[in-house]
């Protein structure tokens, strides 16, 4: 008789990366799937009635990669639900019934693979999709084709999640012509975003040192607009506002010593790593806005 699973996971590369690992080391199970982009959307998204009703019928529950507040982990609490997390801001999770692996790691994926690297028995090209994975979500990009791949994970795959789980489900193979054309278009999209910036800049004083701030507004290619304000205009710190979505994302360069999941939550009730960190646009947020010209 199969099993049920059902995962709760991030609605980006290494969520959904995480999703696959987790299809990999279950491959006998009847698996289901929802995405959330944050602990909000998670949490209604848990509380949903069709899902509320058929709970029951799961073995597991798994919820992963998304960095989550207190009073979203009481709602997801139950005995059949496993929480696994790699982001620092989850560390102080306080769980009664669920089972959590939280561990301040590179990416999701790869805290997946160490937890069930007795289940999985991966073949090259899978250890190559996981390696890329999380190359790119700890945003080391040591290989060209880890940037490449989340440049197709949103412009291909972003609205049919399915698609990219049947493309990928044998592991990493290298780009057809159609997704080498996709990634040039989205880079010259980038190239075109990235001149039409408007930047605003102070230096203040971040968790006791004066830290040089970027930001600007963009609702394409987050990351890639905060690396131009730290590399390109030597920025310690990148605030890039998402008018989109409401939320505000913290990127800080090698060399600054602040820690963005500290900065995301004190202004934005957010959370995330030392190096990258995310949150909603707060009042408090706007308060801060000021001190920037």
């Amino acid at each position: 008789m199969l099993s049920n699973i059902h995962i709760f996971t991030h609605h980006d590369l290494d969520g959904i990366g995480s999703l696959l690992a987790i299809i990999w080391a279950f491959p006998d199970a009847n698996i289901t799937y929802t995405t959330a982009s944050n602990s909000q959307e998670l949490a209604s998204k848990f509380n949903e009635k069709t899902f509320q009703e058929n709970s029951n019928k799961y073995s597991k529950i798994f919820v992963t990669d998304i960095s989550i507040q207190q009073k979203d982990a009481d709602i997801i609490d139950r005995e059949n639900l496993i929480y696994i997390d790699h982001h620092i801001s989850s560390l102080g999770l306080n769980f009664k019934k669920a089972h959590a692996v939280i561990k301040d790691y590179s990416s999701c994926v790869m805290l997946i693979f160490k937890v069930f690297k007795d289940k999985l028995a991966l073949t090259a090209q899978q250890k190559q999709l996981l390696v890329y994975i999380d190359d790119y979500d700890s945003f080391q990009l040591k290989f060209q084709n880890s940037w490449n791949l989340n440049c197709l994970f949103w412009e291909m795959y972003t609205k049919n999640i399915s698609e990219f789980l049947n493309n990928y489900h044998d592991g990493f193979k290298e780009f057809t012509s159609l997704q080498s054309n996709i990634v040039n278009i989205y880079k010259q999209k980038l190239q075109q975003a990235i001149s039409s910036l408007q930047m605003y800049q102070a230096n203040i004083s971040v968790q006791g040192n004066i830290c040089s701030i970027g930001a600007a507004f963009a609702d394409f290619a987050i990351n890639d607009v905060a690396t131009h304000l730290i590399n390109k205009l030597s920025k310690d710190i990148a605030i890039i506002v998402n008018l989109k979505t409401n939320r505000v994302s913290f990127r800080k360069s090698k060399k600054c010593n602040a820690n963005m999941s500290i900065l995301a939550q004190s202004l934005c009730d957010g959370a995330g790593h030392m190096n990258a960190a995310g949150g909603a646009i707060t009042d408090k947020f706007m308060k801060f806005t000021q001190l920037l010209k």
